[in-house]
């Protein structure tokens, strides 16, 4: 059952709506997608970063789901013993890009 709801939350991130009546990357189907995926166990929570990671370099900047998607992004961070140092670096790209380029539209 776990594997079929991460898969269906997967798809919705990734997919295009083609009738406009949700967002890619909406916080209500990334939510879920977590939680399941710490419940799967580890080979599923390591590719929760890459994920979260195209998705804010995939989603338009004014959009509100890019707060969400960095707050998913550190809160997976948070919850890890130990992270690969493939992720830290796409990470820190992220968040220098991020200050360049997103925290100025949110603060002005």
């Amino acid at each position: 059952m776990y594997l079929a709801h991460a898969f269906s939350c997967a798809a919705l991130l990734r997919v295009p709506d083609h009738v406009e009546n949700r967002t890619l990357f909406d916080n209500q189907t990334l939510a879920p997608l977590i939680e399941t995926c710490f419940a799967l166990g580890l080979p599923f929570v390591d590719r929760l970063p890459p994920l979260i990671t195209w998705g804010l370099e995939n989603i338009e900047a004014w959009d509100a789901d890019v707060l969400y998607l960095a707050l998913a992004l550190w809160i997976f961070l948070a919850r890890q013993r130990t992270i690969d140092d493939a992720v830290v670096a796409e990470v820190g790209d992220w968040a220098i890009r991020a200050n360049e380029e997103l925290l100025p539209r949110y603060l002005y």
